[in-house]
């Protein structure tokens, strides 16, 4: 069995690895919206650019919260006997 200081690892490392994705997928998504539809109101004042550029912050934002939330809680329930080996792994996909 190993150590609660792995386990905390791993989790921060899936936290990592689920911002990156998400934020660049939330980033393209978003941006794309933008340009094609143009973004809300709100989300333009918010960053005080329009379209795309407005759209494409708030999804990469928006998309590494999500991802770290996400990353988090799927490695703190998964039953998992190798942190390290999987703290490991997320960290090579994340960079």
């Amino acid at each position: 069995m190993e150590s609660n200081k792995s386990k905390i690892f791993a989790q921060f490392i899936a936290g990592v690895f689920g911002g990156t994705i998400l934020g660049i997928v939330g980033f393209v998504n978003m941006m794309n919206y933008g340009g094609n539809y143009g973004c809300w109101p709100f989300i333009d004042s918010l960053f005080g650019t329009a379209g795309y550029e407005s759209c494409g912050s708030f999804g990469s934002i928006a998309g590494v919260i999500i991802g770290t939330i996400l990353g988090i809680a799927v490695v703190s329930k998964a039953k998992i006997t190798n942190y390290s080996k999987v703290a490991t792994w997320l960290a090579i996909g994340s960079f």
